[in-house]
Parts: structure tokens; sequence; C-alpha cells
């Protein structure tokens, strides 16, 4: 979680490059702009979500189940949204209780369980998801198209840059 509300102007940061050789300007101040607007945009859609009685990790699960409706794991659902299985086991209980998820056993194989989505959980995402479109759009509403797209392509270089980092 980002932390730091009262961001450092870009004179402040060159007077830390005094101290701190390394320290690139327009690199610290478009990261810090990066983390504080990421967690904004966490938060914002945490309440439009916890409206709707969900949290943004059971949410994820939701729309990864829509998308794969014939289920998934809990280790492949724990994978695609960042999560440890341990975490996850949670995550699914509280949708299972709420009738949000399904967990089926194989017959072959009581270990193995495959989450599919239940018609609650569906019906959950039919209610929150177009407000969750409106929300972005007014969001997205001062870019362009193109200036979406380019930011979209800056993002991506980003992440790569992320992944560099052990």
């Amino acid at each position: 979680m980002f932390e730091l509300r009262d961001l450092p102007s870009r004179e402040a940061l060159e007077k830390l490059r005094e101290r701190y050789e390394n320290l690139d300007v327009t690199a610290v101040d478009a990261f810090l702009r990066l983390l504080r607007t990421g967690e904004d945009a966490a938060a914002s859609m945490e309440r439009h979500m916890a409206a709707h009685g969900l949290s943004l990790r059971r949410f994820s699960v939701l729309i990864l189940l829509a998308r794969n409706p014939d289920g998934l794991s809990p280790s492949q659902l724990a994978a695609g949204t960042g999560v440890s299985c341990a975490t996850m086991t949670g995550v699914l209980d509280t949708l299972e209780r709420d009738g949000c998820v399904v967990r089926e056993h194989a017959a072959t194989d009581r270990r193995a369980v495959t989450v599919r989505p239940a018609p609650e959980g569906m019906a959950r995402l039919d209610a929150v998801l177009p407000g969750h479109y409106d929300r972005v759009a007014t969001v997205m509403a001062a870019l362009s198209p193109q200036e979406r797209e380019t930011l979209t392509a800056l993002l991506g270089k980003v992440s790569q840059g992320l992944s560099r980092l052990s």
C-alpha cells in the first residue's frame, strides 16, 4: 500500500539529488505519481465494490470465473489474482458462503477442486459492472482514445521495467 499523499515537488527532488547522485528526478516523480494514482484508483474501486457486498479481491475472482465459466482451480485463481493459495482459500470461503461460487470435487480425486461461478455471483457482477464501467469512463474521459492507447503502451513498458526487479 502506498501511503504517501504529499508527493514531493520537482524542486524537492532536485534538492534530494544533491544528496543522492543517482536520483533521476523525472523517473522518481513519474513513479511516485503512478503509485499514488494506482492506489487512489484501487481505493475508489474498493469503495464501489463494498457498496455491492464485494471486496476488490472477490470481484477479481468473479471476473476470472465469468471469463472461465467451466471453472478454475483454486491455485489458478490464486495465480490469476496474485495471492497465495491460503489467501485464496479464505476468499473462496467467503464467496461460497455468500452463494457466489460453487466448489466441486473431482469424482476420481477428492483433492482436486474446480470453482465455478454460481448464479448469485453472476448476478452480483451484473449489478456492479454497469456502475463500474461508468466510473472508468468518467476517470478516463479527460484522455482521447489515442492518449488512452499511449497510456496503455507506456504502462506496458513500466510493467516490463518492474519485471526486471527481483
